[in-house]
């Protein structure tokens, strides 16, 4: 009966666990989408300086709202230590906002040329 019981209590807990997974789901875009290629096709729009503007804030934002996560959850018995998952994300946000801030360096150096 007592191993049913934490048998039970560890498939309970597992579910749990999946479920707290997908509430970083809304981040998925950060690590989802092939970086380079989203920025060639970025680029052939041909964008204007304003949706530049927009993009990089978008991500300073993510970054900020990342953050704010809690660290350290305790889902039942169990301690997780989310600061790899948020340092991880927060480099993501870094990388976009670098291929923004290089992309548009190279347009505006290639219409002054």
């Amino acid at each position: 009966a007592v191993v049913s019981t934490q048998s039970t209590g560890m498939v309970t807990n597992a579910g749990h666990l999946v479920s707290y997974l997908h509430t970083w789901d809304n981040c998925r875009e950060l690590w989802d989408i092939n970086k380079d290629a989203f920025i060639r096709r970025y680029e052939r729009a041909k964008p204007l300086m304003s949706k530049f503007d927009a993009d990089i804030s978008r991500y300073s934002e993510v970054a900020n709202n990342i953050q704010k996560e809690e660290t350290v959850q305790t889902i039942q018995f169990v301690l997780l230590d989310c600061q790899p998952l948020k340092f991880a994300l927060l480099q993501h946000c870094n990388e976009w906002q670098n291929k923004f801030t290089t992309l548009l360096s190279e347009m505006a150096t290639n219409k002054l040329d």
